[in-house]
């Protein structure tokens, strides 16, 4: 994990992130200011291959969670929240699960069990497919730039003239990170979380969860989000109209309705 054992040792609350699936802690950059006069600190947990952890083991979702509960349990008397992104979402709910005290967790874009199944891997091969269709080539970094406008706002979005400009900026700016992901890359990050499903004996119910969705999100859809949430039990699902999967670039926003529900 990274962070600052000063600012950790000082402050009352502290925030856990965790990211999705080839994602480094940049995705979380709208949280920085949070930690500014000193009151909340801010911790990441690194996923394989990223944030100068070498890829030499793959995430295990449980795992993760066990490894976030021994570092905060030198912490006990904080304010705990953990954020998640995607795969990152079951990472923070197995964590909070088995905590005690002032916890909450909030999930942007949550990967859903087994990692949605059979009906994630049809919907994402279509739309690898539209993308290599509209893009006119067969160069994998090509295709997945087309396919990233999808990310952004689904495929209803990606067309929109009114989001022609905004997904211009956003690709424009995270050009260097927009290739095609390395097959040794996706197994370490996803492989178990495609087997995932909810642990029996894990509960919730005196916690405050949140998740916050993309109405068009192409990875997970709707559907699959509030099913999930439904068999979590006793989590609120906050929806942004018109984004997909990548809120934290559409919707930056979005870690001003986070710090509010984390009471920060």
């Amino acid at each position: 994990m990274l962070y600052d054992a000063q600012k950790v040792a000082r402050a009352e609350s502290l925030v856990i992130m965790v990211g999705g699936a080839l994602s480094d802690r940049k995705i979380f950059g709208g949280t920085e200011a949070w930690g500014a006069d000193g009151r909340v600190a801010l911790v990441h947990y690194r996923l394989p291959g990223m944030d100068g952890l070498p890829l030499d083991h793959r995430l295990g979702i449980e795992d993760a969670a066990a490894q976030i509960r021994t570092f905060l349990a030198e912490h006990d008397r904080k304010r705990i929240r953990l954020l998640g992104y995607s795969t990152g979402g079951p990472v923070v709910l197995s964590a909070a699960s088995k905590l005690t005290g002032d916890v909450r967790a909030a999930v942007l874009s949550p990967a859903v069990e087994r990692a949605g199944g059979l009906a994630t891997v049809f919907r994402g091969t279509l739309d690898i497919l539209h993308a290599t269709i509209t893009s006119g080539s067969l160069n994998r970094d090509t295709v997945w730039s087309e396919y990233y406008k999808t990310l952004l706002y689904g495929q209803k979005g990606r067309v929109d003239p009114s989001k022609k400009e905004n997904i211009r900026r956003i690709s424009a700016k995270q050009a260097a990170n927009i290739i095609a992901p390395d097959s040794d890359f996706q197994a370490a990050h996803t492989k178990n979380l495609s087997r995932w499903r909810i642990p029996d004996a894990m509960t919730l119910s005196d916690k405050a969860v949140r998740f916050y969705i993309g109405s068009e999100d192409p990875v997970f859809s709707r559907r699959q989000t509030q099913l999930f949430a439904s068999r979590l039990g006793v989590v609120d699902v906050v929806e942004y109209a018109e984004q997909g999967h990548l809120l934290f670039f559409t919707c930056p926003a979005i870690f001003d309705d986070i710090a509010a529900f984390f009471e920060l």
